[in-house]
């Protein structure tokens, strides 16, 4: 039988006598038989009966990986251990596409993954990412514009990849070559919260 869920109301009646019956997971043969009053459906994957938002499952799964992300960094971050959290897309175009001009623009999931992280970032649980922004005086960066921060980020995270820091020294490779270049940092490459972000 169907229980309500977070996602529908914990107080539904939507789903009262309908049932599962049988499951099948053979390779090209897969379906759900669905037991309604007055008969049986038999749903391939991909499909859903009655009043489904298209992306609602999507929404919920970007949402709670947000969420997962947050919980572990939370308890991670002070052990020193960053988090990665990855996704995996049906369609790059459904994240990214380019217009005529070849300008990137905003696909589904990526409106989709803003308006979420925006959500979980005013959440009390995790003010502290607020609190990181507010101090690095990028709040209002990130607000602006989520996805053009979250490419600035990434790519000075990439530029700092090219580049390993230990004790004051810094080694930059040379080229292609497996040989770095060893320097001091200057005074202001320590100070300068702009060099690295």
């Amino acid at each position: 039988m169907f229980r309500s869920t977070g996602l529908i109301g914990r107080h539904c009646t939507i789903y009262h006598d309908y049932r599962i019956g049988e499951i099948r997971v053979e390779k090209g043969n897969e379906f759900v038989e669905l037991r309604v009053p007055g008969g049986e459906l038999y749903l391939k994957p991909g499909e859903a009966w009655g009043d489904v938002e298209p992306l609602a499952i999507q929404r919920e799964m970007i949402r709670r990986t947000i969420k997962e992300h947050l919980d572990k960094e939370k308890r991670l971050r002070p052990q020193g251990i960053k988090v990665l959290s990855l996704f995996f897309i049906d369609a790059v175009e459904k994240y990214r596409k380019y217009d005529d001009d070849g300008n990137p623009v905003k696909g589904v999931y990526a409106r989709i993954f803003e308006e979420e992280y925006k959500r979980a970032a005013h959440h009390p649980d995790y003010t502290s990412i607020q609190r990181i922004l507010s101090g690095s005086l990028r709040l209002n960066d990130f607000k602006r514009n989520p996805q053009q921060f979250i490419e600035l980020a990434s790519q000075a995270i990439n530029r700092c990849k090219r580049m390993a820091l230990v004790d004051g020294i810094k080694y930059q490779r040379l080229g292609d070559e497996q040989f770095y270049a060893q320097e001091l940092f200057e005074q202001e490459e320590l100070t300068d919260p702009e060099k690295y972000v």
